[in-house]
């Protein structure tokens, strides 16, 4: 799921003169629609997914060493 940065809420208000894409959450779930009711993504913010591999698996988060 992408967040587009520079872009407002209030659709009245202007736009920055840099637009960036980012990323903002990982598709995990996908509901289809029905008669009754609309289809929808479901997601989670990276910065949860993130979390989760830093208590789990630390290391991986660890510099190694730069030898040249």
């Amino acid at each position: 799921m992408i967040y587009f940065d520079g872009v407002p809420v209030d659709p009245a208000a202007p736009a920055e003169e840099s637009v960036r894409p980012l990323l903002a959450a990982i598709t995990i779930e996908q509901r289809r629609r029905t008669r009754t009711t609309p289809g929808v993504l479901v997601g989670t913010r990276v910065a949860v997914h993130l979390g989760l591999i830093y208590q789990f698996l630390p290391d991986l988060f660890d510099q190694p060493d730069q030898e040249n």
